[in-house]
């Protein structure tokens, strides 16, 4: 939402209402709640509803802006272990990926992308020693068939 009520410097999680607030120049990002429901972009408005109650609790006057509000629902990436596939996509020479963080994207970016630019340099893992191989669980060809 555009010119909100309550102006906020940081992003921040509102963990007992399960909302994240996040500012930008003269705007405010409110999001909440995953629902795993397979393919679908249906806007649920009781669950928006809910979730902005919850946050309004939280912090007074965070929901209320005046300005233009925008509501949106989208997929989120998710893999079937739960965890982010990081790295040179299979058979490829100069195909990278970095996703899968589910609702934690924002929060994993910077690891993520530190692994992500030591991998495609050629510098391997993030780890020394026995932990060299922890980074293996996030290789997108683990989705691979077994031969």
């Amino acid at each position: 939402m555009e010119k909100p009520e309550t102006v906020i410097r940081h992003p921040i999680y509102l963990a007992d209402a399960k909302v994240g607030v996040t500012p930008f120049a003269g705007s405010l990002r409110i999001a909440g709640t995953l629902e795993l429901s397979g393919i679908n972009t249906r806007f649920d408005r009781r669950r928006f509803a809910g979730f902005l109650r919850a946050a309004e609790r939280e912090i007074t006057g965070i929901t209320r802006g005046s300005g233009p509000r925008e509501e949106w629902v989208g997929m989120r990436p998710l893999t079937p272990d739960g965890l982010p596939v990081i790295g040179r996509l299979p058979a490829t020479e100069n195909a990278w990926i970095n996703t899968g963080h589910q609702m934690l994207g924002v929060t994993l970016a910077p690891a993520s992308a530190v692994l992500l630019r030591k991998q495609m340099a050629g510098g391997g893992s993030l780890f020394d020693g026995p932990e060299a191989r922890l980074a293996d669980a996030f290789d997108p060809g683990r989705f691979e068939a077994a031969t």
